[in-house]
């Protein structure tokens, strides 16, 4: 066996190993597919489609970490980097959808406390949004009590009442207004609206305002294959996620093509490529796909 044909075949054992575990953006225009065709409801969500599943969309029709689940009322939950958001919109124009934390919905006295963070090779922030930060666990640095100030709340934890602190931005602990340094214990970013941050900012800030400021949400930019999704969307295809399998099967076209070239090879390797080549269906059979659409 010549070392030609060892390489080729080496390359095809790498390449479908790993399309084996790598999640791929399909065009589909039928079959189990055809389940994903027209956008849902999901919760209170109107026109729910790629890369999103849940309920009444099986998983296929939408992208892993995408699932819309456990409602709470009429808004759906999505779950990035194992912390739990409400989704209040969705834009599947843009890419776009607008989230909440579920542990600061209708409080600002969580029991766990954890930065705002996301998994960046699916989310990023929104440039219009802005960082606040809450401090907990907060006193004078003079040990005297604080002045009053529309910026301080208090938060009862484990039975204890102890004061918490609104900022803008990421800034270092003071009372907004007074100069009075603050020693607090911990703190955590969360993003809002920049209209929010600045009603925030000033003399008005109050708990309702904040309160409202955190259920009103922040938005984010998605990625799931979206220039993939579009180019299938207007061939009239369906978006979906299987086995990235359409590599493979562009792969071994393309060897085939070089391969058959008889001046670099001889008849023998011809033969053995021929009885790779014959595997395919089988493979694509026994993977459960169906490549019926255009890309």
């Amino acid at each position: 066996m010549d070392t030609t044909f060892l390489n080729i075949f080496s390359l095809f054992i790498v390449t479908n190993f790993v399309l084996l575990y790598i999640p791929g953006s399909l065009c589909q225009n039928g079959g189990k597919y055809a389940a994903c065709g027209a956008p849902s409801r999901r919760a209170g969500i109107q026109g729910v489609s790629y890369p999103f599943w849940g309920g009444n969309r099986p998983d296929y029709c939408g992208y892993p970490d995408f699932q819309l689940n456990n409602c709470q009322g009429d808004v759906p939950i999505l779950t990035i980097t194992s912390r739990q958001y409400r989704v209040l919109e969705i834009n599947s124009t843009a890419h776009t959808l607008k989230v909440a934390r579920e542990d600061l919905w209708n409080t600002t006295c969580p029991r766990f406390l954890y930065n705002t963070t996301l998994d960046r090779t699916l989310f990023e922030f929104s440039p219009n949004d802005q960082n606040i930060t809450l401090h907990y666990g907060c006193s004078t640095s003079s040990g005297q009590p604080a002045p009053l100030s529309p910026h301080m709340f208090n938060c009862t934890v484990n039975g204890t009442n102890s004061g918490s602190l609104l900022t803008i931005g990421e800034d270092s602990p003071s009372i907004p207004g007074t100069g009075t340094d603050i020693i607090c214990d911990t703190n955590i970013f969360v993003p809002v609206n920049e209209m929010a941050a600045g009603n925030l900012a000033g003399s008005t800030a109050s708990i309702l305002l904040l309160q409202d400021a955190l259920a009103s949400g922040f938005s984010l930019q998605w990625s799931a294959n979206n220039r993939v999704c579009r180019k299938c969307i207007r061939s009239g295809g369906l978006c979906g996620t299987n086995l990235l399998v359409i590599v493979l099967m562009e792969l071994m076209n393309q060897l085939a093509i070089i391969l058959k070239m008889e001046t670099l090879l001889q008849p023998e390797t011809l033969l053995q490529l021929e009885t790779i080549l014959k595997l395919e269906p089988e493979m694509e059979q026994r993977k459960g796909l169906m490549i019926s659409g255009s890309m």
